[in-house]
């Protein structure tokens, strides 16, 4: 997959073949491309590195909430629990985005 420059994460240009790197070609779906849009459209992301930023995002809050908490404070039911939904969300996202790539097929050229 390639994205021009000024799209997607990365800004560089397209890599030339005489890089130290390696072009691939991938071919997704029409379903694969139908679930990744709905998933976009859905967290009202432009790509999937913005997808991974928001589940990073979830995941800072929550490891920012427990390291916050002193050691000697208990911690009522509620609120394990709506940790435990911020983590659900995140890995949900993740397995969403899994789905997606998982359908990927690599073309050879």
């Amino acid at each position: 997959m390639y994205e021009p420059a000024g799209q997607g994460c990365r800004p560089n240009p397209r890599p030339s073949p005489d890089s130290d790197g390696e072009t691939r070609c991938y071919h997704l779906s029409a379903g694969a491309v139908q679930h990744e849009r709905k998933l976009l459209k859905h967290y009202g992301a432009e790509d999937f590195c913005d997808l991974l930023a928001e589940t990073y995002m979830l995941l800072v809050g929550v490891v920012k909430i427990m390291k916050s908490t002193h050691h000697d404070v208990r911690v009522k039911g509620y609120v394990i629990a709506s940790l435990g939904c911020l983590l659900e969300q995140a890995s949900n996202l993740v397995l969403r985005m899994r789905n997606v790539y998982d359908r990927m097929e690599r073309v050879s050229r």
